[in-house]
């Protein structure tokens, strides 16, 4: 019967996964002889009576075991080289034993030292082979290193010509930014006296003040709502929202068709609080500055060439060209559940 050697610590074990399989050393602690072996899903079958037992399983519990120490889990090595793994795992106040073994290979830590290095007589013939087997080496670098080359020459040329097709789409993008600029009504921008609409589908579910300038969502409601009139058509446009409790605040412009439906709305264009451009009800991503109390949040919006610049603090955050500007479009005030709100400065 084999004699087990003491437990194998965590610096004595080494792992490495690659696509032969999972390659295993231990050093003995006792001997400090060296043991390896590759184990690969073909011959993972017969180690564990536990028929759910595979690769991935085994490579999990080896690196637990190297990360977290246990008593309830023991690595043993036994003097002909067959690793042991034991553990007991719990179902309440039932216990299971699992495990597995497997038979390494042992390598022979002195084998340059003691024939290939190894001074006298043969010393010349023994210098020949570690050369050639450095040439080996170097040969098996030197294609790795040619196919790496290869591959990244590659990925470089994909990543050139998309970062050249987005460099187009930036340069068209500012063309049409320059010639909106250049084509712009020479029209004095005009602010408003804008106000939530008190008899709107939804307005029940908010606290309307200031002579309904201001507008907070009640503790279990989640809506919209708009103002009393829409934007006008023929000339430039401005409103503001001051936040009043953020949190959860989107502001933007909309069709009044889509701001009938509760939850449904597919805003025109919007600003979330979090950052979030939303675009014909599509996510945009966090892609602006978040917003919070106090913040001013404003919309410049010129239907006739259906420009729209938004605005965080009279800072410009970002641009949209609205394509159709045939409706009727009014600013509106979006809320989830809770206290949030937003008054029109």
């Amino acid at each position: 019967m084999e004699s087990l050697r003491k437990n194998i610590d965590e610096s004595s074990l080494k792992l490495n996964k690659t696509d032969a399989g999972l390659y295993i050393e231990v050093t003995d602690p006792a001997s400090g002889c060296i043991y390896s072996r590759i184990v690969n899903n073909d011959s993972i079958e017969n180690l564990s009576k536990d028929y759910s037992f595979d690769l991935d399983t085994m490579t999990q519990v080896l690196e637990d075991y190297a990360k977290t120490k246990s008593d309830k889990s023991s690595l043993s090595l036994t003097e002909n080289g067959k690793l042991i793994y034991t553990c007991q795992v719990s179902f309440g106040r039932l216990y299971k034993d699992f495990g597995f073994s497997i038979n390494l290979d042992k390598q022979d830590a002195n084998h340059y030292s003691k024939q290939d290095l190894a001074l006298g007589p043969n010393t010349d013939e023994n210098v020949n082979k570690l050369s050639i087997r450095v040439s080996k080496i170097e040969e098996t670098l030197e294609k790795i290193l040619k196919l790496n080359e290869e591959r990244f020459n590659a990925f470089e040329r994909t990543i050139i010509r998309k970062l050249e097709t987005f460099e187009n789409t930036i340069n068209n993008s500012l063309e049409v930014i320059k010639r909106l600029e250049q084509n712009r009504p020479n029209v004095e921008i005009e602010n408003l006296d804008w106000r939530f609409i008190s008899e709107g589908k939804f307005a029940s579910k908010f606290h309307l003040t200031k002579n309904n300038k201001a507008a907070i969502s009640k503790e279990d409601a989640s809506s919209v709502i708009w103002t009393t009139f829409p934007l006008p058509e023929d000339k430039i446009s401005k409103f503001t929202f001051a936040v009043i409790k953020g949190g959860s605040v989107e502001i933007g412009i909309a069709p009044e068709e889509d701001l009938t439906n509760e939850f449904k709305i597919r805003p025109t264009i919007s600003y979330h609080c979090a950052g979030t451009v939303y675009i014909m009800g599509k996510f945009k991503g966090n892609i602006l500055p978040q917003y919070n109390d106090s913040d001013k949040v404003s919309f410049e919006v010129d239907l006739k060439s259906g420009r729209v610049i938004i605005q965080l603090n009279n800072k410009n955050v970002y641009e949209y060209v609205i394509e159709n500007t045939n409706y009727a479009y009014y600013p509106f005030l979006c809320t989830s559940k809770g206290t949030h709100g937003a008054q029109f400065i």
